[in-house]
């Protein structure tokens, strides 16, 4: 307990809100999250059992500690609490990275759903020195909490799959603890922390087979789930610009996993984030035969033909995607920007219209809407768009580049001359500035 509140206001120091925190944050200070947790960084199934998110939820899981925890340091010892406790926080961990490695989670619930678990089958076996009727009592009290826990388990956002592998765990180590220890062994004692019997040493064999017991399964999940666990975590590490960095280890997934849609599509598009156009075309075309249909797949793979000068390609593929997901505005905005490129105007109108009517402060579905307008004779609507994106984007060059040319395409000459006269005077007056002085 003492350990989550430090890890707590460390968590504060380093920008957590008091009632919340971000997931980067989370990531940075140890939170089990597959992609990081599988491909080597197994510290996290341990850092995670004290990470918490905000305040409610590190006084839920310590009150429960509280309630359990003292109940099973008394009747087990020391020892073999220690063990409960945090054998079944690493099964939590471990399961819930086997199942959706994709989300962020940290918590000391895993565990203390292991104590309870624990707690169970080891009242049942009656090591414990009470007599039937206050078993009867103590276990009537576990099952209400983890009934209530666990129905609270299956809420949004809550990692069940946690709760679920630190309670079966639990169960599986209440069970095998009585056989290894003696009589005495198991007794209330006045001060736990400071207690020593000769069962510790028993304890640490069953330790160790939990330890060889947790490092099958970890191995078990490195090999079924390594991959795709990679494969997902890439995606993030390519939106963040450092595709080149994943492109080695995806193009050996894609060797061992030529089946795989996810990895040939990561692949392609850390390629066309490399200038490497044309093999990102291919891999992208490799993912949609994989997997037809899937919106982001042709998305992608639309966006890539448009880039490599395939215009009709890219039309054909975008419109599947608009049809298989017909609320991305994107896919819309895409599309409508392959129309614009071919002249079809008035198509690209209607396509870029239902995104700025979807995204109002897009600024480049405005500009699409704009340019087709004015091609279509609708001057005054067109360079209202074109404006707009101006302004909801005064920094892009070239939004102002085209506003210029728009301006100038439809006779408004002394508008287009007075904004680059603006554009001239904000480029000298940058150039004029002071240098910062060198550190």
């Amino acid at each position: 307990m003492a350990i989550c509140a430090v890890v707590f206001a460390l968590e504060i120091a380093k920008g957590a809100g008091f009632d919340s925190m971000r997931t980067d944050l989370a990531i940075r200070l140890g939170a089990d999250y597959g992609p990081l947790t599988i491909t080597g960084q197994w510290w996290r199934l341990l850092t995670s059992m004290f990470l918490h998110f905000g305040i409610f939820h590190l006084g839920m899981n310590m009150l429960c500690l509280w309630s359990l925890g003292t109940l099973a340091e008394r009747l087990m010892g020391r020892a073999a609490f220690a063990l409960l406790y945090f054998a079944t926080g690493f099964a939590g961990g471990l399961l819930s990275v086997a199942i959706h490695p994709q989300i962020v989670s940290a918590g000391a619930s895993g565990a203390v759903f292991g104590v309870a678990g624990g707690l169970v089958t080891y009242l049942l076996l009656k090591k414990a020195p009470f007599d039937t009727e206050r078993i009867k009592k103590q276990l009537r009290s576990l099952a209400t909490f983890l009934g209530i826990n666990l129905i609270y388990s299956f809420r949004p956002g809550v990692d069940m799959m946690a709760h679920a592998g630190g309670v079966a765990a639990g169960l599986v180590i209440g069970i095998v603890l009585p056989p290894f220890l003696q009589a005495g062994d198991a007794q209330l004692v006045a001060n736990p922390i400071k207690q020593e019997t000769p069962g510790n040493s028993r304890i640490i064999q069953i330790g160790i087979g939990c330890a060889v017991l947790l490092l099958v399964g970890a191995f078990g999940v490195r090999n079924l789930k390594g991959d795709d666990v990679y494969v997902i975590g890439s995606l993030s590490q390519i939106d963040e610009g450092h595709s080149a960095s994943v492109i080695p280890d995806l193009e050996r997934i894609v060797k061992r996993k030529p089946d795989s849609g996810l990895a040939h599509f990561a692949l392609g598009a850390a390629y066309t984030r490399t200038d490497r156009g044309a093999d990102g075309l291919r891999e992208l075309k490799a993912a949609d035969n994989l997997e037809p249909g899937n919106p982001t797949f042709e998305l992608q793979l639309g966006l890539a033909y448009l880039d490599q000068g395939f215009p009709d390609n890219a039309e054909a593929i975008l419109h599947e995607s608009v049809t298989n997901d017909q609320s991305s505005p994107f896919a819309h905005l895409s599309l409508a920007r392959v129309l614009l490129l071919k002249n079809e105007n008035t198509e690209a109108a209607t396509e870029a219209r239902k995104v700025v009517d979807a995204i109002p402060n897009d600024a480049m579905a405005h500009d699409v809407l704009g340019e087709a307008e004015v091609r279509l004779g609708k001057d005054d609507d067109g360079l209202h768009e074109i404006e707009t994106a101006v302004q909801l984007a005064p920094d892009d060059s070239g939004l102002r580049m085209r506003l210029i040319d728009a301006y100038t395409t439809t006779g408004h000459k002394d508008k287009a001359a007075a904004m680059k006269a603006a554009i001239d005077g904000q480029d000298k007056s940058r150039s004029a500035a002071p240098s910062a002085p060198p550190k």
